[in-house]
């Protein structure tokens, strides 16, 4: 009895504060989190350079086993190439071969020909309509000068939870459409060099 008292007591109260059962079964929809990422990875990374120097990145990569994995890695440079004048071993993560579960992960890399310091960001995959959806951040480098050799860009990568749903790419390629500015003190020869 007093449990019917109690329930016909809230209900008085809650009814004239507009918090029916259709407005709380209303529930706010949440953003899509997607698949979890679960590590970030980025560093420099060999482009694909024409015979005009003009460089272009390879393709974007989803990686699911060791092989594609490990060609991947054939991507990345062996040197460290932010120090050109005395370059020691790239410490690079992934160039110590980590072995991963690909059984239960997957890695989306992607590319970027116009900035060294700065690579491209894996922001999230979006999962929607019976696929996935990677969104991909490039930095702003309209107004950037920097020291790099063509051949050398940057690659962003992220170990996502595995997914046999069809994957495409949101906002690949960078945004810049001007040239790439450069500086030419790398193009002089080295007796040149301050």
């Amino acid at each position: 009895m007093r449990l019917l008292l109690v329930f016909g007591f809230l209900a008085l109260i809650v009814t004239p504060l507009g918090l029916t059962a259709e407005a709380l079964s209303a529930a706010p929809k949440l953003p899509n989190q997607g698949l979890e990422i679960i590590q970030r990875f980025g560093g420099p990374a060999k482009m694909l350079v024409s015979s005009s120097m003009v460089p272009t990145e390879p393709a974007s990569m989803l990686l699911t086993n060791q092989a594609e994995f490990e060609h991947f890695l054939s991507y990345l440079p062996l040197l460290d190439v932010t120090r050109p004048t005395n370059p020691g071993p790239n410490k690079d993560l992934l160039l110590q071969r980590p072995r991963f579960d690909w059984s239960r992960y997957m890695m989306l890399v992607v590319f970027d020909s116009q900035s060294l310091a700065f690579p491209p960001n894996l922001n999230r995959v979006e999962v929607a309509r019976g696929g996935l959806t990677a969104v991909v951040e490039y930095p702003d480098t309209a107004n950037f000068i920097e020291a790099k050799a063509p051949e050398i860009g940057s690659y962003g990568a992220a170990l996502v939870t595995k997914s046999t749903l069809p994957l495409t790419w949101s906002n690949l390629g960078h945004r810049t459409t001007t040239a790439h500015k450069e500086s030419m003190m790398m193009f002089l020869p080295d007796n040149q060099k301050n």
